[in-house]
């Protein structure tokens, strides 16, 4: 069997294509009861994009994908791969002035709608703002709905591939545009090539080679794995010969990091193995039935599958790696998730404008405080610096915002220079918004994000540090911690809970519990207790809302 040979310096056809021919046998894609091999998938996907250029869609047009994760989605996606067009990813759920947005942002020429996901009706969405949009000419069903002059893609697939022009091409064509969550304005789309998205997704795959090319690495990875994952040794050993991988991904796929986790499954060669949403009893589930080797979430999705009652006496021995990130992973859950599930615990960092593969924490040769602490140190290829408000550079531990530099950061915002200059300069650095420190040893830590940066009595206060905090006491599920400006020019500190079910705690006993464990200045001023948080899509608190919240009720 020849080997797969794996470079992000070509097109996601490409990568596809190459793996339909070498494992053209081997289970691609279960997604409930589809279950699809390399071969079969890449039918599917040749017939489609048959049938959409049949529709008259060229090379650099958009598609527009509003479903929720499945096979119409990774269909569309390589679809629009063979024929050159850019995908746009969408989140579903979107109200009609949001979905609206986008889609004349993005000029789309045509759009894949499901009727429903997860109780929302996005066909019904789009057909609201329909006429708004003249240049959309196609619109394509997945699902049983309908509209006027509409399409099913089961329809679409169902057509033998007549007439499919070469596939053509290059890595740094434009191969998607991926809005932002339009947190602080409306969303902008970011501009990426085929190579800025797959960079990402071979990560894992190239640092697997770099240790078998070397006998002396590969004999120390195996020693630590036997004195820190024993139970697992041969199953690491079997993943580092190259037997194949069966991956779960939850996280939505028309995000950065669930795209990642998708696309990246299928161009390794990987079964992936797809939940429309997220479900922690249904996850375990599957873990079990299907043998999954490697789980890839946000740290919520992985805390609230810990708790689901009788975790324990489910059998996840298969479970060789957990990979998180998308948002800050407390120390605590680290530890937890090796304790009780026994894998090896990946945290990795990424944003929608730079894709991903930039930095990461390597369980096996990593120190226990730098896997569980940090966010790792630089990928080859990329370049970091910590700097000051005039982007001068620090010094080594200090505090500032992280900028970067390297293959898988965006072009660009769409139609939006004077914005891409503000967020990447001159010299291809981009602005991360994240405050973050790096060590002697480069280890980089994220501290917060800089919006959110509390000050309080001339002294900096950085959320991420008290959130990690507050979640390592035992009744403590969730944590927010932001800052309420005081008519002084200051701001309170308030701590946003949520309890473990059943669990009972006082603001007095919380407050009692962080002056054990943080610096005077640091204890915040006031707990509040919320039944929940108000979370995005990947997992991370949406403290806008929050702060609207809590300010309402004061």
């Amino acid at each position: 069997m020849p080997k797969l040979i794996l470079d992000y310096r070509q097109t996601i056809w490409q990568a596809f294509e190459r793996v339909v021919r070498v494992y053209p046998d081997r289970l691609a894609l279960v997604v409930q009861d589809t279950r699809l091999t390399y071969r079969q998938l890449g039918e599917r996907v040749e017939r489609l994009a048959a049938g959409l250029h049949r529709l008259g869609l060229r090379r650099g047009e958009k598609l527009a994908i509003v479903t929720a994760n499945g096979e119409a989605f990774i269909e569309a996606v390589f679809a629009a791969g063979r024929l050159g067009l850019v995908f746009v990813p969408i989140n579903p759920l979107l109200r009609p002035r949001e979905l609206r947005h986008i889609l004349d942002d993005a000029e789309a020429a045509a759009v894949v709608v499901a009727e429903r996901v997860w109780g929302g009706e996005p066909l019904k969405t789009f057909a609201a703002v329909r006429a708004d949009l003249p240049g959309l000419r196609h619109v394509i069903v997945a699902g049983q709905g309908s509209l006027p002059d509409a399409l099913r893609l089961s329809e679409l697939i169902a057509e033998p591939a007549r007439e499919l022009p070469p596939a053509t091409g290059s890595p740094d064509d434009m191969a998607a545009l991926v809005y932002t969550s339009g947190t602080t304005g409306a969303p902008k789309g970011s501009i990426h090539t085929h190579q800025t998205l797959l960079y990402a997704t071979l990560t894992l795959s190239r640092e697997v080679d770099a240790i078998v090319s070397r006998p002396w690495l590969l004999a120390k990875v195996i020693w630590l794995t036997v004195k820190r994952y024993p139970s697992r040794l041969r199953g690491l050993i079997s993943f580092v010969m190259g037997h194949q991988n069966t991956t779960l991904v939850a996280l939505p796929a028309y995000t950065i990091a669930g795209f990642a986790g998708v696309i990246g499954a299928l161009i390794g060669g990987d079964c992936l193995v797809l939940m429309e949403r997220f479900i922690p009893a249904e996850a375990l589930r599957l873990i079990q039935q299907e043998r999954i080797t490697a789980i890839g979430g946000v740290p919520t999705m992985m805390a609230m599958m810990l708790r689901v009652p009788d975790f324990d006496r489910n059998d996840l021995s298969s479970v060789l790696f957990c990979s998180m990130g998308a948002a800050p992973v407390p120390p605590s859950l680290v530890e937890e998730i090796e304790k009780r599930i026994g894998c090896a615990v990946l945290i990795g960092f990424g944003t929608t404008e730079a894709a991903g593969g930039i930095m990461g924490t390597n369980p096996f040769l990593d120190s226990r405080r730098a896997a569980r602490e940090t966010i790792g140190k630089l990928n080859p290829e990329w370049e970091a610096k910590v700097v000051d408000d005039q982007r001068r550079p620090l010094p080594t531990g200090q505090i500032g915002e992280l900028i970067l530099r390297g293959p898988s950061v965006m072009k660009g915002y769409y139609k939006a220079p004077e914005l891409t200059a503000q967020t990447i300069d001159a010299e291809g650095w981009y602005s991360t918004g994240d405050l973050a420190t790096i060590d002697a040893k480069r280890y980089i830590r994220i501290v917060g994000r800089k919006k959110d940066m509390i000050i309080r009595g001339g002294q900096n206060i950085y959320p991420a540090e008290l959130e990690a905090t507050l979640v390592a006491h035992p009744q403590i599920r969730q944590a927010a911690i932001i800052g309420i400006p005081t008519n002084l020019g200051d701001e309170r500190v308030l701590a946003c809970l949520v309890l473990e079910p059943g669990a009972s705690l006082l603001p007095a006993a919380v407050l009692d519990f962080c002056r054990g464990q943080l610096a005077p200045y640091k204890v915040p001023d006031e707990v509040r207790f919320l039944d929940e948080l108000p979370m995005n899509p990947t997992g991370k608190v949406q403290k806008y809302i929050l702060r609207e919240m809590v300010t309402a009720k004061t």
